[in-house]
């Protein structure tokens, strides 16, 4: 089988585990479960030895030839299988909730994506003109320290070079986003790996809609943010440390609101927790 075929043979995998339409549950079996996560373990380590392309466009379109597959849509599709998979409890509960590879994966995919907007919006920034000479020009803002991951740095060099388009690039970032949400609901190791990984972070660049965004994404990323936080003491210490002043990336009080929370003051020790809104 070819890479194009293998590629739409995940498509329809994907299409029949997504069963929020017709409510009918195709089954599959723990092994297959396996192999994909397998394959998500390949992609990441096939992307991340890639040498780094040049400039040029073409360079890098035939620098992911090298990989013979289409890096952001295979990644997409699988990150989107494992989402559905995911839900299947207690039956994949040793695959992707005791085991946290998949959700480590899925939290530097986001990484590289959101790596790719702060890239662009820099490069946006410095050659846009201000219609009025008084209005504030918005800082540079500063690439991550998990730019140093070889998976990361070269997946945003992908996505950076024209080798996809900006919808399937939204795609895969709404895939990564509601995986996480599904992956960490109820799943303390998994709310571990996704803190660790600074996923809260990342899931609040998703909490503010980018034209290029997929519609809802706001809406998702916010029930991915209740799922990592709640019932996890460290991802709401995260989440309450954010400045309370609204920032670029979110107002925190306001988000809280919207996910029924609120930061409460101990008077004992000092540190902010978070209580549901009765």
């Amino acid at each position: 089988m070819d890479g194009r075929a293998f590629s739409e043979l995940l498509v329809v995998v994907e299409a029949l585990l997504d069963h929020s339409e017709t409510g009918q549950c195709v089954q599959i079996h723990s092994n297959n479960a396996q192999f994909c996560i397998d394959l998500l373990e390949r992609m990441e380590y096939e992307i991340g030895k890639l040498e780094l392309p040049s400039s040029s466009t073409n360079d890098a379109i035939s620098r992911e030839k090298t990989l013979k597959f289409s890096a952001v849509e295979r990644l997409s599709n699988l990150i989107s299988i494992v989402s559905s998979l995911s839900l299947r409890r207690p039956q994949f509960d040793a695959l992707l909730h005791c085991e946290t590879t998949a959700t480590a994966i899925v939290t530097r995919s986001l990484e590289a994506v959101i790596d790719y907007e702060i890239v662009k919006e820099n490069a946006d920034a410095a050659i846009h003109i201000p219609k009025a000479p008084d209005r504030p020009v918005l800082p540079k803002r500063t690439r991550r320290e998990a730019i140093k991951v070889p998976f990361v740095k070269n997946l945003s060099e992908l996505l950076r070079c024209n080798v996809v388009d900006e919808e399937q690039i939204a795609e895969l970032k709404c895939a990564c986003v509601r995986a996480l949400g599904n992956l960490c609901c109820e799943s303390p190791s998994n709310q571990r790996i996704v803190g660790k990984h600074d996923g809260v972070i990342l899931l609040l660049h998703c909490a503010r809609r980018l034209d290029t965004d997929s519609p809802f994404l706001m809406q998702w990323a916010i029930a991915a943010l209740r799922h990592v936080c709640m019932g996890c003491p460290e991802n709401q210490q995260r989440l309450a440390g954010i400045e309370q002043c609204p920032s670029a990336i979110v107002d925190r009080d306001r988000l809280l609101m919207q996910l029924g929370l609120k930061a409460v003051i101990e008077e004992n020790s000092g540190k902010i927790r978070l209580e549901r809104i009765s």
